[in-house]
This record gives C-alpha cells, structure tokens and sequence, in this order.
C-alpha cells in the first residue's frame, strides 16, 4: 500500500541525516572536552554547514555545532508519510507521476519541474521535478531542515530531542503552519491523518 511504498525511502533518508547526525555529536563531544578535532572532521563539518544552509564559521566552537545539530535531525516517517499521501491525494497527483513529487515542493527557476495548471497571475514557480522518488523524500527532508519557514518545527523538535529525547510528528505538524496557504487548517488535517492511520507505529519500524 502507499505508506509501505514510501516507508523505506523515508528511512533511508533519515538513516544518511543519523549518519551525519552521530559524526557531529562526535565532534561536539571532542570540542567540549578540549580536543582537536581531525582535518576529515573539519571538512565535514564545514561541507554539513554548506550543506544545511549555515555559515560556516572561522571556527568552530559547540554553540555553532549545537546550531547545526538543530537542523541535522530526522523527520519522523508518521509526518512525512501524512504529508506525502496529503499532497499527493495518495499517489495519483499530476506532481507525483511525472515529478516524482508527493510533497508539491516549488521551485523558481524556469525549467526546473512542472507548471502549475491553477497557478495566479504574476507568480512563476513550477512545482520541482525529481529524478527519482527516494530524491523527491530527500528534498522535502532537506526543506524541512533548512527553510526559514520551518523554524517553528526545528524548535519543537530541539525541545523534543531535550525532553523525552524522542522525535513526535503530531507535535512537530504545528510548525507546518508555512506550508501551505492553508495555515492552521493544514496543521489540523495532517495531525487527524497521522492519528485516523496510527501513524506513529512507522517512527520506530
């Protein structure tokens, strides 16, 4: 069915953002302690900073490291899975077969995805066009993670990570608030769906 198709894609994705997440607590645990850091950490560190759209600093110190922790982090699959199935009406959308897109991520350079077929005068995004699905769950993770719009969610999930340690999608859906023209209204219907489905059950396949 549509979530066991997308569940392994979204894990993948969150297992390369653990990978990457398990090296810089590493790395803060060095630099809290006093230690150098290797010249293979460093370069890693700074290519995560350009990577997750932070600037990379002259040097690096634990709140910098800290900061960025705040970004690399998973997206829990019941969020994902409830947002994918919303935008792409389960699977059909015009987005996902010819852009394997099931999350209606824009993007504004001419050429790079799909007009939109209602799309209002004077605004000239396309919807993006990924080679393969499995990059189109990468993206929408990446988006997640480094948008300005989704600070709200990254803040929740910090305050997760520092409380229970566990990462929840119904919390998390109130930092949605952004993505779509909806507000709130999608905030509500993304949480029903996680519940109706027992989404939750996915987090820890």
């Amino acid at each position: 069915d549509f979530f066991n198709y997308m569940l392994p894609m979204i894990q993948a994705s969150n297992a390369r953002i653990l990978a990457q997440r398990a090296r810089l607590h590493h790395a803060l645990s060095l630099v809290q302690r006093g230690q150098p850091l290797t010249i293979d950490d460093e370069q890693f560190i700074n290519r995560t900073f350009r990577q997750y759209r932070v600037a990379v600093p002259a040097q690096i110190h634990a709140p910098q490291l800290q900061a960025l922790l705040a970004r690399v982090d998973v997206v829990p699959a019941s969020l994902v899975l409830a947002q994918s199935a919303n935008e792409s009406g389960w699977g059909p959308s015009r987005f996902a077969r010819q852009a394997n897109n099931f999350f209606g991520i824009w993007c504004f350079t001419e050429g790079c995805g799909l007009t939109p077929l209602r799309r209002d005068a004077g605004l000239s995004h396309e919807v993006a066009r990924y080679d393969s699905v499995a990059d189109g769950v990468a993206a929408y993770m990446m988006t997640i993670n480094t948008h300005a719009a989704y600070e709200s969610l990254r803040d929740i999930r910090s305050m997760q990570r520092n409380g229970v340690g566990a990462v929840c999608g119904e919390e998390l859906a109130e930092g949605l608030v952004m993505y779509s023209e909806r507000g709130m209204d999608y905030v509500r219907e993304i949480q029903k769906m996680i519940l109706a489905n027992n989404l939750a059950g996915f987090n820890n396949a």
